[in-house]
């Protein structure tokens, strides 16, 4: 998330600056993710949302199969092991970079290996 003076920034070339194409990247800023961090919703999100000139783009979460392939060709295997693989699927939410970075961290943790020469997670 972006700090106070983060948002203000953003919210005071929104303002100034119309022939620009402004992308703010993050994760959805409700009142439960929020409430996570003991924090409020930033007033200058609320105003950037109302403002006619955004557009706001939600990214659903990937589908399982996608999610199993990424894990997959992430550890160049071939198949996961049926746990190994609902783990991965509910801890992602399909998530594709949480995907890389969880089966990266199992796997420089020690709770897997991968034989290259089979191509399967042991």
């Amino acid at each position: 998330n972006l700090d106070a003076l983060s948002w203000q920034l953003a919210l005071n070339v929104s303002r100034r600056v119309r022939d620009l194409l402004f992308v703010i990247a993050t994760r959805p800023l409700n009142k439960s993710y929020m409430a996570a961090f003991a924090t409020a919703i930033p007033p200058e999100y609320s105003e950037l949302l109302t403002d006619p000139q955004t557009s706001l783009y939600t990214l659903q979460p990937r589908p399982d199969r996608i999610i199993y392939q990424i894990a997959c060709n992430a550890l160049d295997v071939t198949q996961i092991p049926s746990t190994l693989a609902a783990l991965i699927l509910q801890k992602s939410a399909g998530n594709p970079l949480v995907v890389k970075e969880l089966v990266y961290g199992l796997r420089k943790a020690g709770y897997m290996k991968v034989n290259k020469a089979q191509r399967q997670v042991i």
